[in-house]
């Protein structure tokens, strides 16, 4: 069942805790992503996957979930712009 706070289904890629009034109350925090509607805590984002980056409010539909820069590399979860370098003598095609 969707849970809904006052009216207002959440959308992809936000959360909308007790007491939200907007569908976009708080978006999933960069290095998760979301492409379910009516999550309730920033727990329920789910990890960025491994070789890619996820800014705030990621769905795989908008473009805020991207292929991890060349030169960088990207396990699962990190956040947009925090990606470590790849080690001397490794690279990212």
């Amino acid at each position: 069942a969707m849970v809904n706070y006052k009216g207002y289904p959440c959308e992809k890629g936000h959360y909308c805790p007790a007491g939200s009034i907007s569908a976009t109350e708080e978006p999933c925090p960069a290095g998760t992503y979301s492409d379910r509607y009516s999550l309730h805590d920033p727990l329920d984002c789910e990890r960025c996957p491994k070789g890619y980056t996820c800014s705030s409010g990621a769905t795989t539909a908008n473009g805020n979930v991207a292929a991890c820069p060349a030169n960088l590399y990207c396990p699962e979860g990190p956040s947009q712009g925090s990606e470590p370098k790849c080690p001397t003598g490794t690279h990212n095609p």
